[in-house]
């Protein structure tokens, strides 16, 4: 249940841990991580959870519920159960503590019955030989089994201890492994202790030699063993002891205490033994000795056994020889290494009474699951059932196999360590008396392909769809019986209809949204056989995905699968049959072949190449691409390694420089120093002049790495072909000596790649040490260049507009990743985190979330200056505040800093609607990511299960909302920002969609952590992630890459998501500005596209698009479809793409709003086309002079106004004018034209505006005559004709009136003697020049003046100058 808490106030201390998360009160220390109102508003309570965890549990048959819990200890996560035949049940569990996950699976077996299991021995066709359990498991018949004893497994391969087949003993234990899981003859099992007893008796003299093993890798000094043919091929050397030489003598016969022959006396061989013949082999010592002494025909007899008290038995394998796991209910006592560090483990329990075996596996060594300590083994055998129990051969060995009802072949359960089954030495198997072979029912499933998604993912399908469905029949003992279902039914034919095909399955089509339960039946002896599955048709098909959307194939042979997604638009997917899917593309490359299953296979059609494939289906559609071979190219051989340079992240002393590389190549050695501080520490090798670029698409990058063994973290960074700098994620460095490595580059990166720095890391705080690794090497993997296909982005719901969460009964302000350090109060990360808060006082919230990395490197300062800046900026607010830890409040260090400064790290709160109406009451689940998982404080965990258990039982709840600092997902490529425990992240989305679906109640995810503002809605739930708010940005502005901070609206009446719906998310973008550009003039039926960019920082240019939550409207503007435009409106504004369309004449200002930011734009919707206008000119109107420099005039002296002009003279456009419409006023356009020449010019023009282009009402002419200079006359001082001058004189110019020249030459008997400029006047202004003329010759001489302008020339008359002789 969940009740509400009295109000929280401030006190002295609080106790830590989840006793707050789930307390009784909210007691909130002095300076804690929340923040309360004053004592005038009412604080927000905190829930209780006490439900019990659930877990997603599958039942199929009469199966016991075993405990998997660990008596509380544990969550059990998953939990699947199914009858595998009468009396053997399947439990397979994942579960998780405090020590971490936790995998594996349980047969039970309830034996001694004639009807049920039967245990018996698995083995290969030799003792000394090996194979996997399946493979031992199908020659036998058995229907499930385990891995068996430990093995000689760098040598014969032999199993350790006793193997008993049938009553047959293949061999003893070997010295000190006796311990033995054994079955009786009535097929109850024991544990027991299996020692050999036996003797050689030589000769008629009867000296007798004790036996010390059966097939045995092993013998005591001196001691005698024997082998025969069970024991196969292998060499019969294995018991000596290295160096030693031992005798064997072959013997035929001698069984039962008879007389044998001695056949051969040697040296030990290999070689499988005749079945008659068997070998005694001695090491060196009296029995040996005797043994050389014997001759080929002696007589020898042979007398061994298992040791008479054992009573008789049928099946038996050797274990653990150190101690019983389980004896008597008390739980091993060991202590070795062994036994106390945690691995796969197998084991077999029993009863009391030996009746009911329990063979259990569990994985470790993997992420998902940790292994298991033997006493850890022990306690959960014993929580199982079992009083006894023993360890069987564990690690890479672990093997689990079951065939499922209906199956023909087995299949491996459990997931082994080696990534496959180990060749094993024997194993145990559960066999089941034959059936009847008649059909008894169906298993029902389908076989399409699911990836990463859960299985139960193909239990989906889009309406018009198909999905197909097998069914495999089986009888009374499950076995499978190759009947086929005659018929197929489902329970709503109105949701989904089912067909039989040819081969007997059921292909069903989705009809609407829904679900059915589809039922395949035949008739049986004992009635119908029948089997059904529930099935779920989801919404419409709005869009496809695939998995890879660039497949590379890596040479001509090889091929690989494709599944083609879709999705709803509630962001459920399902895959999609390859029968739904047309196909196109390919250019002989490659192609795309329908499998079986439903999936594609993509195959090769040449040795080389790239194509692109189109997959539609419906009207959806999407891309994928294919690069045929893989060419290995070198990025860098680092021959230039003494040109990096050295960087660090608080790790000073490190180095860079040359080093001898792989295979005496050259080489980049980097030093590191992670000794002087426990926050996260790093070394880089910077790459020289800025970065080296990566060839092509590279799929993969290697380097020869020389390790230390330290651990250290190995990361590529590089920069994206958008700019954006990211990190390719590397191993740890766990080896020593050269190992390749190989990094991925994930998908979606923009390429091409620059690599800038080779990293080398360390997180954890408690690693202090120093240490160096060789780089060597550096190579791409690079396909043939592909154009690689870009998925449409999806713009999820979530997402609103400006103001759209301001009437939201409750809202919840974010922020969080301004990282900022004490040492820098001024920084811009300071900046963005003060700017952040006095936003949000100004929006007045209900509580305000800060989602971690407020500081950068969480040092004491910087805390001090959190709380500084929390209380300057939130001093005025009226609302609680919780601060949650990220990775940057630890920076791989301890949280302790962070709780003496703000105290509780979690916290779970109830908010009943703040309206007071009756909506219900919203949980919030605040948890601690810091360490990049939840896990790490396994309380929180717990807290989160049981709030969310709790939450689905109270009515009072409608939804649980959970924050913590790493998202479930990262949306950018490379996914280095997300929870980094990804069987967690799993879990929890398993959590919420079980949750969501049992409950039928909503829940959704917000976390930050990214660098960017991204929302997605998979399954129904909606997952946020919450950008920057002081730090710059990790992606591109369009990717979401800004900085901010968030709004969460939650109305807890309603459901879904978006407008109206429970969970709203408005993104407010940080904005100093917001431009609007677009159409400044439309015509009535018109549209163009309208966009807006907020500026931050100065330069960084944001689109106002999604994430970005703005509001778009303005005066004249109707935000919706055209047809809906109100009367009044001018502009209707598609408010999804933002294209504004004219409905009516007027002028409209568009009005763009981010985060309380406006910027504008003008829009004119004309009436009409313009009104006609005339042409005029005032050439001549000034001077009275046609001189070429003169305005043509067009008026429109009433109409509608036009926006811009067009004029053209003798056809030719010389002249466009924008112009200022002013209703239907009238307008006058005046256009100089200056410097034509004589000549005349008609003149038409064109008005213009959105609405249309009228032309002048007629051409208009200009005539122009005085565009050359007036003429020039000539005069000068030489005295006269009757007088001449002595050739010293002026000629001077003047043009009394007339157009302007400017320019003068003066030409003397033609031949120019003179040039000037000349400055133009006004109008007709006289103009003159002089030019002097000395020592001229007797005789007449002729003066012609000409002047110039733009438009021509004038010439003067000639003057003639006479010179006296």
């Amino acid at each position: 249940m969940s009740r509400a808490l009295p109000p929280a106030r401030r006190t002295a201390a609080v106790p830590a841990g989840v006793g707050l998360l789930l307390g009784l009160a909210m007691a909130v220390p002095a300076g804690a991580a929340v923040a309360v109102p004053p004592d005038d508003r009412p604080a927000l309570p905190v829930a209780t959870a006490g439900a019990e965890p659930a877990a997603a549990t599958v039942l199929q048959g009469d199966v016991a519920d075993l405990a998997l819990d660990d008596d509380g200890a544990a969550i059990v996560t998953e939990r699947t159960e199914r009858l595998i035949a009468p009396g053997l049940e399947l439990t397979e569990f994942a579960r998780v503590s405090a020590d971490g996950w936790l995998s594996g699976e349980v047969l039970v077996a309830h034996l001694g019955r004639d009807d049920g299991p039967r245990l018996g021995y698995l083995g290969p066709d030799a003792v000394a030989g090996n194979a996997t359990v399946s493979e031992m498991a199908a020659d036998r018949g058995a229907v499930a089994a385990i891995n068996g004893d430990f093995f000689d497994i760098n040598s014969s391969g032999a199993a350790l201890g006793a193997a008993v087949d049938e009553g047959t003993l293949l061999k003893s234990a070997a010295p000190g492994r006796e311990k033995a899981l054994a079955v009786d003859a009535s097929g109850v099992g024991r544990l027991a202790e299996l020692f050999l007893e036996g003797t050689v008796t030589l000769g008629p003299d009867g000296r007798e030699l004790p036996v010390a093993g059966l097939n045995v890798t092993a013998a005591p000094a001196a001691g005698v063993v024997v082998f025969d043919a069970a024991w196969g091929d292998a060499a019969r050397t294995r018991p000596l002891a290295a160096g030693e030489q031992g005798v064997e003598v072959q013997v035929r016969g001698g069984e039962g205490g008879s007389p044998g022959t001695v056949v051969t006396v040697g040296a030990p061989g290999s070689g499988r033994l005749p079945a008659d013949v068997r070998a005694v082999v001695a090491r060196p010592g009296a029995a040996a000795d005797a043994l050389a002494a014997l001759a080929p025909g002696a007589e020898v007899t042979l007398a061994y056994g298992l040791r008479d008290d054992l009573g008789e038995i049928r099946t038996a394998v050797g274990g653990d020889p150190d101690d019983w796991l389980l004896e008597d209910g008390e739980i091993t006592s060991a202590t070795s290494d062994f036994a106390r560090l945690r691995h796969p483990r197998t084991a077999v329990g029993l009863s009391a009474d030996g009746a009911t075996a329990y063979l259990v596996v569990v994985d470790g060594r993997q992420a998902h699951s940790i292994g298991a300590s033997l006493p850890e083994l022990g306690r959960f055998v014993g929580q199982l059932g079992a009083d006894d129990a023993i360890n069987l051969d564990g690690g890479g060995s672990t093997t689990m196999i079951a065939r499922l009802p209906g199956d023909a072949r087995t299949s491996v359960l459990n997931s082994p360590s080696d990534g496959a089954e180990r060749l094993d030495a024997n194993g145990l198997g559960l066999f089941t008396p034959e059936g009847s072979g008649e059909v008894h029912a169906f298993d029902v499933r389908a076989a399409v392909p699911t990836g990463d998604a859960p299985a139960t993912d193909a239990l989906r399908v889009f309406p018009g769809l198909h999905r197909t469905l097998t069914a495999a029949g089986y009888d009374e003992t499950r076995a499978p019986v190759d009947t086929r279902p005659d018929g197929w039914t489902t329970t709503d034919a109105g949701v989904a209809t089912v067909a039989r095909a040819d081969d007997g399955a059921g292909v069903v089509t989705g009809v609407a949204r829904g679900t059915a339960t589809v039922r395949a039946a035949a008739p049986a002896t004992d009635g119908v056989a029948t089997g059904s599955t529930g099935l779920t048709v989801l919404g419409g098909l709005e869009r496809l995905t695939v998995p890879e959307p660039v497949v590379t194939l890596p040479d001509a042979d090889a091929t690989a699968s494709l599944t083609v997604v879709g999705h709803d638009d509630d962001g459920y997917s399902a895959p999609v049959e390859a029968r739904d899917v047309e196909v196109t593309g390919g250019d002989g490359v490659a192609a795309l072949e329908p499998a079986a299953d439903g999936s594609f296979t993509v195959r090769a059609l040449q040795g080389s190449g790239a194509a692109t494939f189109t997959l539609a289906v419906g009207d959806e559609e999407i891309e994928v691409a294919v690069a045929v071979s893989l060419e290995d190219v070198v990025v860098a051989d680092l021959a230039d390694a003494d040109r990096w340079t050295s960087a660090h992240d608080r790790a000073p002393g490190g180095s860079v420089g040359p080093a001898e590389g792989h295979e005496g190549a050259a080489g980049l050695r980097l030093t590191y120093d992670f000794t002087r501080s426990t926050a996260t520490r790093g070394q880089y090798a910077v790459a020289p002049d800025g970065g080296i670029e990566v060839p092509g698409q590279p799929r993969t990058l290697t380097a020869w790495v020389h390790g230390d063994g330290r651990g250290a973290w190995l990361r590529l960074q590089v920069r994206q072909g958008d700019g954006v700098v990211t990190n390719l994620d590397g191993p740890t460095v766990s080896w020593e000596g050269w190992r390749q490595v190989e990094v991925a580059v994930p998908e979606g990166v923009a390429f091409p790649l620059t690599l800038q720095r080779l990293r080398v890391l360390e997180t954890r705080a408690a690693e202090q040490y120093t240490g160096e690794i060789v780089v060597s090497d550096l190579r791409a993997q690079v396909p043939p260049d592909v154009e690689a296909p870009t998925p449409d982005r999806v713009e999820d719901r979530v997402v609103v507009a400006e103001g759209a969460t301001d009437d939201a009964p409750l809202r919840v302000a974010v922020m969080s990743d301004a990282q900022f350090v004490a040492r820098d109060p001024g920084s811009g990360a300071v900046q963005g985190a003060k700017q952040a808060l006095a936003e949000i006082v100004a929006a007045d919230p209900d509580l305000l979330v800060i989602n971690g990395d407020l500081v950068d490197e969480a040092s004491p300062a910087d805390f001090d200056l959190a709380r500084q800046v929390l209380d300057e900026g939130l001093a005025g607010a009226g609302f609680p505040w919780y601060y949650l830890p990220g990775n940057h409040e630890v920076m791989g260090g301890s949280i302790e800093n962070f709780e003496d400064e703000f105290g509780e790290r979690t916290h779970v709160v109830d908010v009943p609607d703040p309206d007071g109406a009756d909506g219900g009451t919203t949980r919030l689940v605040m948890l601690d990511s810091s360490s990049g998982r939840l896990g790490s404080d396994f309380a929180q965990l717990r807290a989160l299960r049981e709030a969310l258990d709790d939450a689905a039982s109270d009515d009072a709840v409608t939804g649980v909302v959970t924050l913590f600092h790493h998202p479930l997902d990262d949306p950018l490529p490379t996914k280095a920002s997300q929870l980094v425990d990804r069987v967690e992240a799993e879990t929890l989305r398993g959590w919420f969609e079980d949750f969501r679906e049992t409950s039928g109640k909503q829940v959704a995810s917000v976390g930050s952590h990214v660098g960017v503002f991204h929302a997605a809605t998979a399954d129904g739930i909606p997952s946020v992630v919450n950008g920057n708010s002081g730090k710059s940005p990790a992606s591109t502005p369009a990717d979401g890459g800004f900085t901010g901070w968030s709004m969460v609206g939650i109305d807890p009446a309603a459901e879904g998501t978006g407008d109206g719906g429970w969970f709203s998310w408005e993104v407010e973008a940080r904005a100093e500005d917001v431009a609007v550009s677009g159409p400044e003039e439309l015509a009535v039926g018109t549209s163009g596209q309208v966009s807006a960019l907020v500026t931050q920082d100065g330069t960084r240019q944001v689109p106002v698009a999604w994430p970005v939550s703005s509001r778009w409207g303005g005066q004249g503007v109707f935000v919706g479809a055209a047809e809906d435009a109100p009367s009044g409106a001018v502009l209707a504004l598609d408010p999804a793409t933002h294209e504004a369309t004219a409905v009516a004449p007027g002028r409209a200002t568009v009005e763009v709003e981010v985060n309380g930011v406006v910027g504008t734009l003008d829009v004119l919707v004309p009436a009409g086309a313009p009104g006609t206008a005339r042409i005029s000119d005032d050439n001549g109107w000034d001077t009275g002079l046609r001189d070429g420099d003169y305005h043509v005039l067009v008026d429109l002296w009433w109409g509608e106004n036009a926006t811009g002009m067009r004029l053209y003279e003798d056809g030719e456009l010389i002249h466009t004018e924008k112009l200022t419409h002013g209703g239907t006023q009238a307008q006058r356009i005046a256009v100089p034209v200056t410097g034509r020449p004589n000549g005349e010019y008609e003149y038409t023009c064109e008005l213009v505006n959105a609405a249309g282009t009228t032309p002048c009402a007629a051409p208009h002419s200009v005539r122009v005559t005085d565009a050359n200079p007036g003429t020039p006359t000539l005069s000068h001082d030489n005295g006269s004709d009757d007088v001449p001058g002595d050739g010293d004189y002026v000629v001077t110019m003047h043009k009394w009136w007339g157009t302007q020249a400017t320019g003068y030459v003066l030409y003397e008997d033609g031949v120019e003697v003179d040039r000037q400029e000349l400055a133009p006047g006004t109008g007709g202004e006289a103009q003159s020049a002089a030019t002097v003329l000395t020592g001229r010759a007797p005789g007449t001489h002729r003066y012609v003046a000409v002047l110039t302008n733009a438009a021509g020339e004038t010439r003067s008359k000639e003057v003639t100058v006479r010179v006296r002789r």
